[in-house]
């Protein structure tokens, strides 16, 4: 048997005793009480009111959520119905472009440019403008339409008349646009600041008008992109002088079409804008010479002739406008679109034809005439 010691108090072990859970609540973030749930008549008030405050303000939380749950579920609703709106008028804005198209009415490079440049809004505002009773007359039209109107127009007037006849005259009228063709700044686009001082020139001669020559051309550019910090904006691509929603969409011009006024009673020239261009087709061309007519007659000016290089697209323009140089039915005159009684000439830029015929005559070496006589470079 072991020996039982009585050991000294300091040498003794000591059992230590644990103390009693503290008394805990129910966290009401902790518990997930039913809507439907009522305490039983046996629950005390005064044993538990821990209890009915926490059921209190968990009801407040779950009809916040309640509310915040059917606001979102609205929400989604109308975005949904926008989302499925704007489809739609897409759906609709591809279908005019391509009925244009087969109508002969747009290019197939005219077609590609407004349907990248362009979405659903613009062709909204035109339905939007379409439910209103004809009666009631547009006197503001939002930026999106202008936009859209701007840019078939100038790819094509036929086109724009259509559509315009096709949606009841709900596009605003040629010579709206007319007065939308302005820049302030150097941009591109016919410079308002030109022809404010052409028209107080013209008031200023006495007989209120001015004889001018018009000349236009191309200058070649290099095709490079730049950021613009005063307008916050990349240049570079093709600009017409209106503004697009989608400019990125564009290719990068490599040409400036600049349109040039000179006097033939005075000495001075003024250019009257320009266009920042990756190639423009004859009926292009002709929309825009059409409308710097219209805005310089407006002004006081009478243009009676226009000076331009022999290219083919120059060559397609002329006979757009009513002129031709074909040599069976020669016409070097057409009407004046805003004044059918003055005829404006068309003159071939001496100057190029001497250099596509000595181009001619160094790719060809020998040209033979009507007669059979032959054209050397060695007889000039």
């Amino acid at each position: 048997m072991p020996t039982l010691l009585k050991l000294p108090h300091h040498l003794q072990r000591r059992n230590h005793h644990r103390k009693p859970p503290a008394v805990r609540q129910i966290s009401s973030a902790a518990s997930v009480v039913d809507e439907q749930f009522e305490p039983t008549p046996s629950t005390s008030a005064t044993e538990h009111p821990y209890f009915l405050a926490s059921l209190r303000k968990l009801k407040r939380r779950l009809d916040d959520a309640t509310d915040a749950l059917e606001q979102s579920k609205k929400r989604l609703k109308i975005a949904q119905q926008k989302t499925r709106r704007l489809a739609k008028k897409l759906n609709t804005m591809c279908d005019v472009i391509q009925d244009l198209k087969e109508k002969d009415m747009l290019s197939q490079e005219a077609a590609e440019s407004i349907s990248s440049s362009f979405s659903g809004p613009a062709l909204e505002l035109v339905m939007r403008c379409l439910r209103k009773s004809s009666g009631q007359p547009v006197k503001s039209y939002p930026s999106e339409l202008r936009e859209f109107a701007l840019t078939l127009q100038f790819h094509s007037s036929r086109a724009y008349d259509y559509v315009r006849k096709i949606f009841g005259n709900c596009l605003p009228h040629p010579q709206t646009l007319a007065s939308w063709y302005k820049c302030v700044g150097g941009n591109a686009g016919f410079h308002d600041e030109v022809f404010s001082a052409l028209r107080m020139k013209a008031e200023a001669s006495g007989q209120g008008k001015l004889l001018c020559s018009f000349m236009m051309d191309e200058v070649a550019i290099r095709k490079q992109l730049d950021f613009d910090p005063a307008g916050d904006k990349f240049i570079g691509h093709v600009d017409m002088g209106t503004a697009v929603e989608d400019r990125a969409a564009l290719p990068l011009a490599n040409e400036a079409l600049v349109f040039m006024v000179v006097s033939l009673t005075e000495s001075w020239k003024v250019p009257v804008g320009y266009f920042l261009i990756a190639g423009l087709q004859g009926d292009e061309r002709a929309n825009l010479v059409r409308l710097c007519l219209d805005k310089l007659y407006a002004v006081g000016v009478h243009v009676v002739s226009i000076t331009f290089d022999g290219c083919s697209a120059n060559m397609n323009m002329a006979k757009v406008l009513g002129a031709s140089f074909d040599m069976k039915s020669l016409n070097s005159t057409f009407c004046h679109p805003s004044n059918p009684n003055l005829d404006v000439a068309v003159f071939l830029d001496a100057c190029h034809m001497l250099k596509l015929t000595r181009n001619t005559l160094a790719e060809k070496s020998v040209l033979i005439d009507a007669d059979g006589n032959k054209i050397k470079w060695e007889y000039f």
